[in-house]
């Protein structure tokens, strides 16, 4: 379900109309949603087989389609149908989805290759920068922070990428 500002298709409902109501978000008929989350004027869900759907504003969400055009209903993401993904995370400008193998992909620019690979990895959640993740991981610490700068519109340079530990404050 979703409701809110439906500029750009970014609610997935078929429209780009205001939705003061939740309404109903549509997959297609065979995929079972497991999460969903949501960017800026982008939205990305997970499905129980592994597929990721994005929709939304293209221009400053990446969907990870090969079109450019703005996508008002949910559509697989091809480039990653190869992989079973487990988790999924939306920022301002970028789609990132980690695959059952420990893979980190970063939409649209690391479709094709991931921008990290570690076995261990387990959920990731980013910023609203665009440069920061957290990952979650089977090791000691168990958060590590990605540092990943690159521009939207610019792959992100892997010499550049700073993987360290994260460690959290007690209460």
């Amino acid at each position: 379900y979703a409701c809110g500002l439906g500029a750009d298709g970014r609610l997935g409902l078929g429209h780009s109309i205001n939705a003061a109501l939740p309404e109903r978000v549509r997959l297609s008929a065979d995929a079972k949603a497991r999460a969903v989350v949501a960017g800026v004027a982008h939205s990305a869900c997970l499905t129980a087989d592994g597929a990721l759907y994005a929709w939304g504003d293209p221009a400053r969400g990446a969907l990870g389609h090969k079109d450019l055009d703005a996508s008002r209903s949910p559509k697989r993401v091809d480039a990653l149908a190869a992989v079973r993904l487990v988790a999924c995370a939306c920022s301002m400008r970028k789609t990132y989805a980690l695959d059952d193998l420990g893979r980190l992909w970063a939409l649209p620019h690391h479709a094709h290759r991931p921008l990290l690979a570690r076995p261990d990895l387990r959920a990731i959640a980013v910023s609203d920068d665009d440069d920061t993740l957290v990952l979650a991981c089977d090791a000691d610490p168990p958060f590590l922070q990605l540092h990943a700068p690159g521009a939207a519109d610019q792959p992100t340079d892997a010499a550049k990428t700073v993987l360290k530990p994260l460690r959290l404050a007690r209460a």
